[in-house]
């Protein structure tokens, strides 16, 4: 079973030990009876994979290889076998790809010490390409509230430091050193620490890391490892009593904390090693050992128990992991900052994200009288922008009337032709938003973003701080996306700046903010649709959208289509209306508590007085929350 799937696809691959890595396009496998594909959307990057690369452990790789374990995607194809997964369910895949499920370590949980086990990125391909193959029954369910992109170092990262800190037998109140804690594994274990109870001592070195333990992941004591005269004492300080904490979780990548743990960690403490240095060693004091009667475990990854549980974790928002998302073609200068120990916190790869290679973009031609069938080129991004602003200036010389009954029913009709799902011809419930007065009942904070959707501004403007905000303090706003353009005096029409079938975007776009009221939901919709602004609404580009975001197609369609249209157009009448009384004309405009906050236009941010980045808007919205 299978929905448009591709034959072709891009991936990270090595051919051989020690890489390079080379972004290729390679066959798209088909799953097998017992299997699943599934369309990575993310992948997160390990230390793993890097070793997977150099060919430095003892367990021998897969050559060709493509990498990664942290993928986060939809699953689109399935084995006859498979019963209890659908297609457009939302997966991880991790590092446990697949296990033989029939050995005394799987019957007892223990599925990463099965002799049969198949490694993600390792020993079988992984996920740093757009679709990978995996065992149904490894695979991680996801919930279609959980944003991808965030949720890729969960699968990995996430899991393994949750499963070392349940190794440790550390109980709440208690305390956890955590060295390596600035890195992607130890950024998630602080959280994971304290969403447990736990009281957190971090381990690393720089000031960059400091910072964040201490102020954003809530570590209570941060000792650096470069500038400290006597580590062990420094350690054992940092905890009320002066005897050491009751665990500590090595997730460093260098050999020298593992043999330092035994002589800091207080009697009947337990060290739990979980990062994999190279060729390293395990030492300690064997007086020390046997005298305080110390405890050393190693802890690797989790079974899908664990899996399950880290993974409520952050559905539930008690983890928020550190992370900066680039393109898939990108991995090797990823790699290239792990060795030089540059990252904190974690990277993930965006398989949707390609090289620039000179699109064709196609607008109409403010220059000639040209209809909307007339179309001109641009090549690159920076055409696009000027575009965007010629036809906002001459947009009174190309106007194109949206008639709500002619136009917008054929084009509609014609859209939901192309899709192959029947249409679900049940009410749907359209929950209207009234931002003033949700806002004075529930005190959130009113956040507007004014938008042109074809335009690359409104793409930047909603990838790079829209979103990002939203995803941690939607609870606190009350938000509502907008459009620009114009009301028609007769007719009840509406003009979009860039034609007809912005206007249908823009509806497309309305209909899921009213069928799904989350922000997180339907922003995630409208982004993916945003990334590929020129193609909006292409059918194609729509239904991956829908499909990776858990939006109902007959639910879709019945929006766009009911009363001939009307209830899309009063949508998108009233979405231009708010705009129009905002007096906004700029590609995107984001208003706060009804004044204006930031402006994306031309390529570049304006009028942001506050700052332009995603901790200042926060910041400012948490000012205003009462």
């Amino acid at each position: 079973m299978a929905q448009n799937v591709p034959k072709k696809q891009m991936a990270q691959v090595i051919e051989k030990t020690g890489g390079p890595v080379e972004f290729k396009e390679i066959d798209v496998q088909q799953p097998g009876p017992d299997e699943v594909l599934v369309n990575i959307k993310f992948s997160g990057v390990c230390h793993t994979d890097l070793h997977a690369v150099n060919g430095d452990w003892p367990l021998p790789t897969k050559l060709p290889l493509v990498g990664g374990h942290e993928g986060a995607g939809v699953v689109v194809a399935k084995g006859d076998l498979v019963k209890d997964i659908e297609i457009g369910d939302h997966a991880g895949v991790k590092w446990i790809n697949g296990s033989c499920l029939a050995c005394s370590f799987c019957q007892q949980s223990d599925e990463s010490l099965c002799p049969h086990a198949l490694l993600s990125g390792y020993t079988v391909d992984g996920t740093f390409q757009q679709y990978c193959i995996a065992k149904a029954a490894h695979v991680a369910r996801l919930h279609k509230d959980i944003p991808l992109d965030a949720v890729a170092p969960v699968l990995c990262a996430g899991i393994t430091v949750y499963k070392g800190l349940k190794e440790s037998g550390a109980r709440p109140g208690q305390t956890v050193a955590i060295v390596g804690a600035g890195g992607g594994l130890g950024s998630l274990a602080q959280q994971y620490a304290k969403a447990m109870g736990l009281r957190v001592i971090a381990i690393d070195t720089g000031d960059e890391k400091k910072k964040m333990c201490l102020e954003q992941l809530g570590a209570s004591t941060f000792v650096d490892f470069s500038t400290s005269q006597n580590l062990v004492k420094d350690v054992q300080n940092a905890t009320e009593d002066g005897l050491g904490p009751h665990a500590v979780i090595l997730v460093a990548v260098n050999e020298k904390p593992f043999q330092q743990a035994a002589e800091y960690v207080r009697p009947r403490g337990t060290v739990i090693c979980i990062g994999l240095p190279a060729g390293a060693y395990l030492k300690a004091p064997v007086f020390e050992t046997v005298i305080k009667m110390v405890t050393i475990r190693g802890s690797y990854v989790g079974n899908r128990k664990d899996s399950a549980e880290a993974i409520e974790f952050f559905r539930r928002g008690l983890i928020k992991a550190p992370f900066k998302v680039v393109g898939l073609s990108e991995l090797e200068s990823v790699y290239d900052k792990m060795k030089a120990g540059a990252i904190a916190g974690r990277y993930v790869l965006d398989t949707s994200k390609q090289p620039v290679l000179l699109p064709v973009i196609f607008f109409p031609s403010s220059t000639t009288n040209s209809t909307m069938n007339e179309k001109t080129p641009l090549r690159d991004a920076e055409a696009a922008q000027d575009v965007c602003q010629e036809a906002a200036a001459v947009r009174s010389t190309h106007r194109l009337r949206w008639h709500v009954r002619a136009t917008f029913g054929v084009l509609a009709i014609l859209l939901c032709l192309l899709y192959t799902l029947p249409v679900t011809m049940r009410e749907p419930q359209f929950h209207t938003q009234h931002v003033t007065d949700t806002a004075l009942k529930s005190k959130k904070v009113p956040l507007e973003a004014h938008i042109m959707s074809k335009c690359p501004d409104a793409k930047v403007c909603l990838e790079s701080l829209v979103v990002p905000t939203m995803q941690q303090v939607s609870g606190k706003v009350d938000f509502r996306l907008s459009y620009i353009g114009r009301v028609t005096e007769h007719d009840d029409g509406i003009e979009c700046m860039h034609g007809q079938t912005e206007c249908l975007g823009n509806i497309l776009e309305l209909c899921a903010a009213s069928l799904y009221p989350d922000p997180k939901i339907y922003l995630g919709f409208t982004l993916c649709l945003t990334r590929e602004f020129e193609d909006i609404p292409r059918k194609e580009l729509v239904m991956d959208c829908a499909l990776e975001h858990g939006l109902d197609f007959g639910k879709l369609n019945h929006c766009m289509s009911e009363d001939d249209g009307e209830t899309g157009i009063k949508l998108l009448r009233d979405s231009v209306e708010r705009s129009r009384n905002a007096n906004v004309t700029k590609s995107c405009t984001i208003r706060l508590d009804n004044k204006i906050r930031c402006i994306r236009d031309g390529g570049q941010w304006k009028d942001c007085e506050g700052g332009s980045a995603v901790k200042d808007m926060i910041r400012d919205i948490n000012d205003l929350y009462e």
